[in-house]
This record gives C-alpha cells, sequence and structure tokens, in this order.
C-alpha cells in the first residue's frame, strides 16, 4: 500500500478525512480542497523497480518499499514538488521538444527500464529546470548525474548531444533568483556503468528479496519512514513472493 494520508503538526489524517473538513471548512490546515486533492495526485504516483534520472540517487530501499509499506506524507514537501511541475508544465513550451524517453539496460542477465522525461532540447542541447526555496551556490553532484542520464537516453534513442544546462530558478524570493549552469557531460559507457550501479540492489531485490540497507538524507518528510518500520523485511519479502516489480 502507497502513500494514505498527510502528517501535519504530529496529525495523521488519511487523504479522503482531510479533504472533508476542507469541503466543510473551507481548510485543512490552510490547505483548500483543490489543493489537497492536486497535491493527493502528485505523491499517488508509484514507480516501478526501473531507473529514471530524477529518482536515480534516491534510497534504493526507499524505493522499494513505497508501493509496500503505508505511510503519511509532509503537505509541505508535497507543495513545494507540486510547484515545481507547475513551473515546468507552463513554461516548457516553443521551438524546443520535451521528450518522453526510454531504454533498457542489461545488467548481468536482468533488463531494468531506464526512463525519464527530457524538459527540454533543441539543436544538440539539454535544458533541465529546476526549480528551488533558494537559488544554489554550486550545481549539485545530483544534477549532474541526472542531466548525464537525459544525455544517455537521448543517445540510446538516436538524439546526438553536444552541451547540456541546468536553469536554476527560485521564485519563492523576492525578485525572482535564476541562475544557468553549465553542465560537465560523461562518456556515455561511463553513465551506463554508473546506471548499472544505481540498477543492482533493484535487481537483487528482483532475484532475491533482500532489501538494500537506507541511505536517505532526510527521513522528515514521511511518517512513519518507509525504510525504518517494525517487521518491513517481512512485508517486503510477501510483495516480493507475490511478485512486486
Amino acid at each position: 500500500m502507497p502513500v494514505v494520508g498527510w502528517v501535519s503538526d504530529g496529525e495523521l489524517v488519511p487523504f479522503a478525512e482531510a479533504e472533508r473538513v476542507a469541503e466543510r471548512f473551507g481548510d485543512w490546515h490552510g490547505w483548500t480542497l483543490f489543493a489537497l486533492q492536486a497535491m493527493r495526485e502528485q505523491v499517488a504516483r508509484v514507480d516501478g523497480l526501473w531507473v529514471s534520472p530524477s529518482q536515480a540517487l534516491e534510497c534504493p530501499r526507499l524505493r522499494i518499499l513505497k508501493p509496500v509499506v503505508p505511510y503519511y506524507v509532509n503537505p509541505d514537501y508535497t507543495w513545494a514538488a507540486l510547484v515545481g511541475s507547475a513551473v515546468h508544465a507552463r513554461i516548457l513550451v516553443g521551438e524546443g521538444v520535451e521528450l518522453e524517453l526510454s531504454a533498457e539496460l542489461d545488467v548481468g542477465e536482468h533488463v531494468i527500464p531506464v526512463k525519464g522525461r527530457c524538459d527540454y532540447y533543441r539543436d544538440g542541447v539539454i535544458y533541465d529546470v529546476k526549480v528551488t526555496s533558494r537559488l544554489v551556490q554550486e550545481v549539485k553532484l545530483e544534477h549532474v548525474f541526472q542531466v548525464n542520464v537525459y544525455k544517455w537516453l537521448l543517445e540510446e534513442n538516436g538524439y546526438a548531444v553536444d552541451a547540456a544546462r541546468i536553469w536554476y530558478v527560485s521564485p519563492y524570493q523576492r525578485g525572482v533568483k535564476r541562475r544557468v549552469v553549465e553542465v560537465e557531460l560523461f562518456p556515455h559507457e561511463e553513465v551506463e556503468d554508473w546506471l548499472r550501479d544505481v540498477a543492482a540492489p533493484l535487481v537483487r531485490f528482483r532475484e532475491t528479496g533482500e532489501l538494500p540497507p537506507c541511505r536517505c538524507e532526510n527521513t522528515s518528510f514521511f511518517y512513519p519512514h518507509p525504510c525504518h518500520v517494525e517487521g518491513v523485511e517481512r512485508l517486503a519479502q510477501e510483495h516480493h513472493s507475490a511478485g512486486l516489480r
């Protein structure tokens, strides 16, 4: 079972209950009904055991357990993700192309799908848009990795990539801060090796049901945190036996 509700000020509330309160009284903890519905849709998606640029560096244990363990999520965290999605939807138009991409990656005897949506591609140049709470001073390593996975996906699908840039935008500060950063591109084979390393824990789970160790950097967004629920190894084994993929 995936995410089931909101945690706010220590209160655990199922989605439907929060929406009933918002519909009757106008809001729930300051969130309107339509905002709650949009945020529920934002967090309801459950990804399978494949690799995507945006989640390639997510804790693999968390990735496996999200569809398994009931948990609640902080609406503030979800709102930030929703704003980022809205910005993407409105500004990524014009002569560039937003591309849905997929390719297959051989990892030992297994084939792992790699899927992603490239924000903006035109004339051999990738643009990746990052909406942030404050403007970054240095490009994050995980963002460099993500952009290089987009490069790998584009090349696997027959597109040439000559350059890549990240556009950091912070609409939360007065005056709207923004910055464009050139991203170092790595050889196709090197990125493919990275992807195999990322996929390895997912492959082991497919084979054996073994959960990888937790490497979450922030555990405050979820309650209870899926990686640390008592008895989670048994739940994971049950889902593995039932064919979780």
